[in-house]
Order: C-alpha cells, then sequence, then structure tokens
C-alpha cells in the first residue's frame, strides 16, 4: 500500500475517533423527550404466538415488548401523556423482518405507512439465537405535532406472507432534531466515549497489517480480466462459459 494511503487511512480513524469522543462528552440538552414501552398498551387485539414471544430480554426496552402473529393484523391503541405542546421527532422500535406496519397519531389523517426499508441498527433477538423473524429496528416517522395532555397512538402490524405477524419494543417522541437512536440508549444517555488510538514505533507493523487488505481480501486480483467485451466474448463461447461483466465509473483495471 501507498504511504499516503495509510496516512490518510490513520488519519481518517483518529477524526472519527475524536468526534465520536466529542459528541459523548456534549451535556445534556433542554430537549423535551418521552420514552414509551410498547408492552404498555392501552387496547390490544393481538395473537400471542409462544415461539414468536420467546427473545432475549436483555436485547429489549424495559425487558418485554408486544408481539402478534395470527390469521388477520394485529391492533395495537396507546394512549401517553405529555406535558408540552409541540412539534416532536417520533421514533419507533419494531420487527423490520418479514413484516408490514402502519401507524395513525391521535386519530387525524389517513393511515401512515412505515417505510421498513428505512430501519437501522438491527438485531435479531430469538431466544434460540438463530437468524429468523425475529428481531427489532428502529425507524424514523418524522416530526409531528403532540397536544399537551393525553395523546393517543393506533399500530397496525401486518405480514408478508400467509401469516400477519409484526412486534413493538418501544417508541420514542423528543424534540431534539439531532437525536438519533442507538440499541436501548434513551435521549439524554450517555453515549460510548472512543479512545482515540496512538500511532507509535511499537505498534505501527500492527496497525500496518490491519490496514493493508489481506491475501482473502486481494484474490479478485488473481482473476484474468478482458479489457476488451468482444474479447472475453470470444473466450467465453469456446470454453463454454459465462461472462461476468463488471462496469462501472472507471474501468476495474484502472484503466481511465
Amino acid at each position: 500500500m501507498h504511504p499516503s494511503i495509510l496516512c490518510y487511512s490513520v488519519f481518517f480513524v483518529s477524526l472519527f475517533a475524536w468526534a465520536s469522543a466529542q459528541v459523548a462528552s456534549e451535556p445534556a440538552s433542554n430537549h423535551k423527550h418521552l420514552w414509551l414501552e410498547g408492552e404498555a398498551f392501552f387496547i390490544e387485539q393481538v395473537d400471542h404466538q409462544t415461539w414468536y414471544h420467546s427473545a432475549d430480554k436483555q436485547l429489549l426496552s424495559g425487558g418485554d415488548f408486544i408481539s402478534h402473529m395470527g390469521e388477520k393484523p394485529g391492533l395495537v391503541s396507546y394512549q401517553f401523556q405529555n406535558t408540552t405542546a409541540g412539534e416532536y421527532f417520533f421514533w419507533l422500535r419494531l420487527n423490520p423482518f418479514e413484516t408490514l406496519a402502519r401507524y395513525r397519531l391521535n386519530g387525524t389523517g389517513d393511515w401512515r405507512v412505515i417505510d421498513l426499508n428505512q430501519a437501522f441498527d438491527k438485531v435479531h433477538i430469538g431466544s434460540e439465537k438463530e437468524t429468523d423473524m425475529r428481531g427489532m429496528a428502529w425507524v424514523g416517522l418524522g416530526a409531528h405535532a403532540l397536544k399537551e395532555g393525553t395523546n393517543r397512538l393506533l399500530i397496525e402490524l401486518r405480514g408478508v406472507g400467509e401469516k400477519q405477524h409484526g412486534a413493538i419494543d418501544c417508541y420514542c417522541f423528543t424534540t431534539d432534531p439531532f437525536y438519533r437512536p442507538e440499541k436501548l440508549l434513551k435521549p439524554g444517555d450517555p453515549r460510548p466515549v472512543y479512545s482515540v488510538p496512538t500511532i507509535e514505533a511499537n505498534n505501527f507493523d500492527q496497525w500496518m497489517t490491519f490496514v493493508e487488505p489481506s491475501p482473502l481480501e486481494l484474490k479478485w486480483a488473481q482473476v484474468r480480466w478482458h479489457d476488451s467485451l468482444s474479447g472475453a466474448a470470444a473466450e467465453a463461447a469456446s470454453l463454454n462459459r459465462p461472462i461476468l461483466l463488471w462496469t462501472m465509473n472507471g474501468h476495474p483495471c484502472g484503466e481511465t
């Protein structure tokens, strides 16, 4: 690897760690937050299924959640109190795998579909440590007006296949536009502080090994790439083999 690439790589690693430490060290703001548990529902119309509800409780806010698996969509209704009316950013932690969901807030407007393609911080929660349809992830649902006093939230859980299913762990409303959920950390909780790595003579070789690509990562270079599609097509026809066409903004062989 060229020395300049190593320098830039180490520089950006250090810069990222420094920026994370700065964010983690910022004092708590005066923003308003509401953190509510999915299992603390007002009314529920769900079918409980033992396997679907079995989970590693350490991965859940409050150690529990509400789930549904049945022949029809599940419906969960929530009521929560708010002391300060205003615009709040809505975050929801629910199952993103093989499921669909939509919601209504305070009974106004049409149902709003939850775009689970935008879900992040995904984790499988099955108690058997298996990778299956049981999981949780965060999704941002934008800014909404909350009123002072009682607010109502209605969430419908549907499935992609034959079974209608879904699960809700928790949800959060915050006036902080820069807040982004991370696992089970609530707004105002201290974020992890990452130490800035130090490059010294006694660990320089370790950093070189870390930054440089491994032999496994360089296996693509052992492929005999063609710089002509017609030449590759002729050879593929003679060998009765398929063609892998790699096209991009910039030639894969560096011939730009």
